[in-house]
């Protein structure tokens, strides 16, 4: 969201509270929430995605007041979740997440301060006033980026994912590869790199249990207001142009595309078969299908799923029960991770998982699709890219797509891909 002249922007107001000491959270949707000094937590250990459905409970139980939750939500989390066995090991844990008393919310009006007097909030009152417009980051230092697979690999595993369609193992893999840099300069500077490359509506940075996860996601998963369901899922994409003609080419180019409409079209159905399980009766619509939406740096075709959520069901049981994502796993939904597990070469971690922010006074929720997101940890920055398998793809195309949505990483890293 863009900001007015005098108020402080976002990043300006996560680098005065880090630089005070402080470890800010920060998820945008519409609005932008910034919050310090939480006084509940939840770290679960790698892999204990059975968890998960604890968690809203842990959730609701910990909330007091207007206070917010913000927190994230592994992809690896899907398997004990929905009891599938698994050939990785994980290293990240399956969710983190911190309850804020006292939180900054960033709209078309400016800042504002919610909850009570206290320390946090005078902190935030005078970040949110007084922080400094922060100066330019310097380009980084040349490196390496590798990959947990070449490019002819990739190619490879697309191809054997085709072969497994066409003998009707499934309608649609997502597949992905994962990028790791060598980073020692923190998430947050590594959040602002890639706002700069590439800003989502769908951003944010947090720091908890040992991860940071800077994300600038295009991609809303859930937004939940009162008893109001929505989710946006992208399928198909091209990389922009300059050029302005070539530009409306591509876009007319992905509008026709029978492949890419497929692809947005299965996920569609399978979205709206995640949404009945917690949805009103006869409530799940449609509301918009293959929307042209532009990024900076590509293009997406959106659509927009909607329902209403049954009385008596929680808002973080609504995505517990559409977790993961199913633009990010393919369809039917538990073959498509099992075929996912067997022919991707490393755990996704957070990539492809959710981060979230929830207002329980409020009943608002809003999760995103954490693609397009890097998570850093022991000094490591690691970023997956992937894409949507059919029988109409080009198993070499498709490895190329994943290096266009990896582009904005490798250039706030200034990393060159090895292998790619």
């Amino acid at each position: 969201m863009s900001a007015t002249p005098t108020t402080p922007s976002a990043l300006a107001v996560l680098r005065y509270l880090q630089a005070e000491g402080h470890a800010p959270s920060l998820v945008e949707d519409g609005r932008t929430f910034l919050a310090i000094a939480p006084t509940e937590t939840i770290v679960t250990p790698p892999g204990a995605g059975a968890g998960l459905m604890a968690i809203p409970p842990r959730l609701v139980h910990g909330a007091h007041g207007r206070g917010l939750w913000i927190g994230a939500i592994a992809y690896d989390a899907a398997f004990g979740l929905l009891g599938i066995g698994t050939r990785h090991a994980f290293s990240v844990p399956t969710v983190i997440a911190a309850y804020h008393p006292t939180y900054a919310v960033l709209d078309d009006a400016g800042w504002s301060v919610v909850g009570a007097d206290g320390d946090a909030y005078e902190v935030l009152l005078r970040a949110t006033t007084a922080a400094p417009a922060p100066a330019a980051r310097p380009r980084a230092e040349p490196r390496l980026a590798t990959s947990s697979a070449t490019r002819a690999e990739h190619a490879t595993a697309c191809r054997e994912a085709q072969r497994l369609i066409a003998l009707g193992e499934a309608f649609e893999v997502n597949l992905a590869h994962v990028l790791s840099v060598p980073w020692t300069d923190g998430g947050l500077d590594l959040y602002e790199r890639l706002t700069t490359e590439s800003r989502g509506a769908h951003g944010a940075y947090l720091a908890l249990g040992g991860v940071e996860i800077a994300s600038v996601s295009p991609e809303l998963f859930l937004r939940i207001d009162g008893n109001r369901c929505e989710t946006r899922p992208i399928k198909g994409t091209r990389q922009r142009s300059s050029d302005p003609v070539e530009d409306a080419a591509l876009a007319a180019d992905l509008v026709g595309s029978e492949k890419d409409r497929a692809e947005n079209l299965m996920i569609v159905d399978l979205l709206r078969n995640d949404l009945t399980a917690t949805a009103e009766p006869a409530s799940v619509r449609v509301e918009a299908l293959c929307l042209l939406e532009r990024t900076a740096s590509v293009m997406h075709l959106v659509s927009v799923v909607t329902s209403r959520v049954r009385a008596g069901i929680r808002q973080p049981d609504v995505l517990v029960s559409c977790f993961p994502g199913g633009s990010i796993t393919g369809a039917p939904k538990r073959r498509s991770i099992e075929l996912i597990d067997q022919l991707e070469r490393a755990p996704r971690g957070f990539y492809c998982g959710s981060v979230f922010a929830w207002e329980p006074a409020a009943a608002r929720l809003t999760a995103s699709i954490a693609i397009r997101t890097a998570t850093v940890t022991d000094g490591v920055a690691r970023y997956g890219a992937g894409g949507a398998v059919t029988l109409l793809s080009d198993a070499d195309e498709e490895a190329e797509e994943t290096i266009i949505k990896a582009r904005p990483f490798l250039n706030a890293t200034n990393a060159t891909p090895v292998g790619w």
